[in-house]
């Protein structure tokens, strides 16, 4: 054999994201920057945002960086796409970032999405920072470093795990946002709570469920949901395994978004999932019935659907989605299922059928 060579690269993906949760973090950008060599900033936001917190993000930015300019984008899904994608990818261009700009996605969970992909690949990658302002971003999206854009496919089809190096929680943030937003929000803290946090999930109970939480209240539910996260996420921060807790009650989430051409919020597809699951968990007796209707009830409680009836293409659209799921999960579905309130199991025998059943309440 002639010479050559035989040698492994090591191609770990070191990543250090700094999390900073405080209310009126913000305002406190440039003294969590300090010590950066980055100058430039240009952030990214839709026309809502920047009319709700503009002034304060600008302000903020302009405090901590040299050079700050903005990049407006289409709302939610709407710039979630490829086209999306792509026209951030121009902007950039047209504004001459390079490897020294940092991006400021600041917005929900679809702006943090499709900014922190827009970052992972312009120039093969350029530092990027996390400014959730909806409850969903803040206890879910903005935090873990999955980044993606959808396509005609599937919700997430195209993306990467690339972390941001900062993730700002303000929770002064959320009161500029409506209650739609907020409720989505809840869910995700459900979804956490549920599997992972038992005085979480009685936090949540002891909501009001007319009234917005008072500003302690608020704080300590997006600090335990946040930490919740991490705890479940730092084992395996680059899903290289299929089998994933945080993943209840999103395989039918996305399927019935997909289903629906989005006409429903993530809030709402996520509640619909997580009592799906809890109604197949009581029929298979891993979960007793007392704390699956404690489940329903609080999802109820914080004016989130339980069930849904879909028209059949719908439901054939929602089928053909599932079936695409199960394609990236090497061929089951893996659906989470709750055991107890804090608890949850990964059961791969739960079928189509069995979702499909569940989502009408039956």
């Amino acid at each position: 054999m002639h010479a050559g060579l035989n040698l492994t690269l090591n191609v770990g993906r070191p990543a250090a994201c700094t999390i900073v949760l405080a209310r009126g973090a913000l305002q406190n950008l440039a003294e969590i920057l300090a010590g950066t060599t980055v100058r430039r900033a240009i952030w990214v936001a839709d026309q809502t945002v920047q009319a709700a917190v503009g002034n304060l993000v600008d302000a903020a930015l302009r405090r901590a960086f040299g050079s700050v300019d903005v990049i407006t984008i289409e709302p939610g899904e709407q710039g979630k796409t490829l086209a999306g994608f792509a026209f951030l990818l121009g902007e950039l261009e047209r504004l001459n970032a390079d490897r020294l700009t940092t991006i400021v996605a600041v917005g929900g969970g679809s702006t943090t999405d499709s900014v922190g992909f827009a970052a992972s690949a312009y120039l093969r990658g350029i530092p990027y920072i996390c400014v959730p302002t909806t409850l969903t971003g803040q206890v879910d999206a903005a935090v873990g470093g999955k980044v993606a854009v959808n396509t005609t496919a599937a919700k997430n089809a195209v993306g990467a795990f690339y972390h941001p190096s900062h993730v700002i929680i303000d929770p002064a943030l959320l009161p500029a946002h409506l209650e739609i937003p907020f409720r989505d929000g809840l869910a995700e803290i459900v979804k956490v709570a549920t599997i992972s946090d038992g005085p979480l999930f009685e936090k949540l109970e002891d909501l009001a469920a007319d009234q917005v939480p008072t500003e302690q209240v608020l704080d300590e539910l997006v600090r335990r949901a946040v930490m919740a996260k991490l705890a479940l996420l730092t084992k395996d921060p680059f899903e290289t395994e299929l089998d994933r807790l945080l993943n209840f009650g999103h395989e039918t989430a996305h399927a019935l978004e997909k289903a629906l051409g989005h006409a429903i919020r993530h809030g709402p597809a996520v509640a619909i999932g997580i009592a799906a699951a809890t109604r197949i968990s009581v029929k298979r007796a891993l979960l007793g019935e007392p704390e699956g209707c404690r489940v329903l009830a609080v999802l109820e409680r914080l004016s989130l659907p339980v069930s849904i009836d879909l028209r059949k293409s719908a439901e054939q659209r929602f089928v053909d989605a599932l079936r695409q799921v199960m394609l990236v999960r090497a061929g089951h579905l893996r659906v989470v299922l709750p055991t107890g309130i804090g608890h949850g199991v990964i059961a791969p025998a739960v079928t189509i059928e069995d979702l499909t059943t569940s989502i009408r309440g039956s």
